[in-house]
Parts: structure tokens; sequence; C-alpha cells
């Protein structure tokens, strides 16, 4: 595939090396293809290309929005192991202005962390990536993606109403390893059948029951906070190849993404 400035384009013939993966039954060609891969931020050369989207949802967090970033936090800038260094304070990246971002009812989201703290209160979870129908704490078609105080990670969703559904993984992270051990974590929504969750290639979480519908509605967006107040649920520590698909990802295209060496060889 070809970058931009260190960020994936979205138009795709083929992503990675994921020759044998499941395919999509209707369109043919694997789900992990650029032609369903919708977003893909990842930190770039320098500060300017911080989460830069060259999809149709705009350039997100082209220096305007973003908080409290500097040159300093991208780490290995404009290698292919880059990753955005959150200070979990004021640090995140965000997209205030309301954007379509391609997804309906049926989606997969995916990101590479590095905690380096869990949150101090268990009704206070850190937001790795957050994806809201308005700039309000009040949740309207939501994705977000989560740790909590336990080590778990989480995944809440919503419909227009502002009914939610969550779920989180039995596991935990290695409360010893915090600051340097990564996780690849994959949340997969399925319309209204099913919601999954996987920490680094292993089924962590699902269910089939209470799932929201969902549509393709304009979003606010947060990477490393909420979208409205943040204060205490920042999150500390490495972000690395934030994607969203408009597809649902199957198990074994999961445990490709999450088998590479390298934590950015997933697309």
């Amino acid at each position: 595939f070809h970058q931009l400035n260190g960020i994936c384009d979205r138009h795709l013939e083929q992503a990675g090396p994921h020759a044998g993966a499941e395919r999509d039954d209707q369109l043919g060609i694997p789900a992990t293809s650029g032609s369903q891969l919708e977003h893909w931020w990842r930190p770039g050369w320098d500060v300017s290309d911080l989460g830069r989207d060259f999809a149709p949802g705009g350039n997100i967090d082209a220096s305007a929005n973003q908080k409290g970033l500097k040159a300093r936090d991208v780490l290995q800038a404009g290698s292919a192991s880059a990753e955005v260094d959150l200070n979990g304070k004021s640090e995140a990246l965000g997209n205030y202005h309301p954007a379509a971002y391609g997804i309906g009812d049926t989606w997969s989201l995916a990101a590479w962390v590095r905690p380096a703290k869990l949150p101090k209160k268990a009704n206070k979870p850190a937001y790795l990536f957050d994806l809201n129908g308005a700039r309000s704490k009040k949740s309207l078609s939501r994705i977000s993606l989560m740790l909590d105080s336990g080590g778990h990670f989480a995944i809440e969703v919503s419909d227009a109403q502002g009914r939610t559904r969550a779920i989180s993984s039995s596991s935990t992270v290695d409360t010893g390893q915090l600051g340097s051990a990564w996780y690849h974590v994959v949340a997969v929504k399925t319309g209204t059948s099913a919601l999954q969750l996987y920490v680094n290639g292993v089924l962590a979480a699902s269910t089939t029951v209470g799932v929201p519908a969902q549509s393709d509605v304009p979003r606010v967006m947060r990477i490393g906070g909420r979208v409205k107040g943040s204060k205490g649920r920042y999150f500390k520590g490495g972000l690395a190849a934030v994607a969203l698909w408009h597809s649902a990802l199957g198990g074994t295209e999961v445990s490709a993404l999450s088998s590479g060496v390298s934590r950015v060889a997933d697309l």
C-alpha cells in the first residue's frame, strides 16, 4: 500500500499481508482490504500530521483541534513504529466538527494500545476512542473504546435515542508491564445481532442481547479522551494505528491483524 506523510490513504487495493483471510460474502474481498477501511489515524512525520485523515471525514486534528500535543509526543516520528504518547491529563486528538465517518450499523474498530497508567476511579474509565453524535456527555449514536480502573478494555455503543449497550473484556492488562506492553484491541458490531470485543486476537467479550441500531450520522471525535468532559477520563500511554472499517471483521481476520511481529503490521 502507499502512504501520504506517514498516514494511510483509504483508497487501497490490498491492505497488508492478509492472503487467505476470511472474505466478505457479498464483495468477494477480504474485509480487511482498503475498500472497506474507512479511516486510519496514525502519527505522521511531524506534529502537523497528527491524526490527519485523507478519507472523506476531513482532516482530523490537523493542528486546530488537537489539545496539548507537541512534537515530542510523537515517538519515532516518520517511522513505521510511530505512536502518539499521551500524558493522561490534557492531551488528545479530536475533531469537534460533526462529520459522517462512513460507518453505519455494522463496523469494526481497532487500535494498538500501550497503557502506562490505569484510571483511578471505577466510574471514570479512560477513553481511548470516542465518537458521539454531539459534543455532549450524553450518549448519542456513540462508539466508545475504553479502559477501566480494573484493567479491562470495554466498548460502549448507543443509538440516536441514547439507549446504550456495553461489554468489557474478561481479561485484564498486566499491571506489571504498564508503560511497556502493547495490546491490540478490536471491537466489532454486526447490526443489532452482535457486539464483540477482542484483545490480542482472542474474543474477550460478546453479546447478542440489546445491541442498539446505529446509522452513519455526523459525529464528533476524540482519540485519547471523551468528546465532552474528559477530565479524569484522559488516557495515559501510547496509541497507534487506530482504524475503522465499515464491515464486521471475522475472528480469523482479527487474529491476523493481531499476530504481526510489529504492532503496525496490521494493515
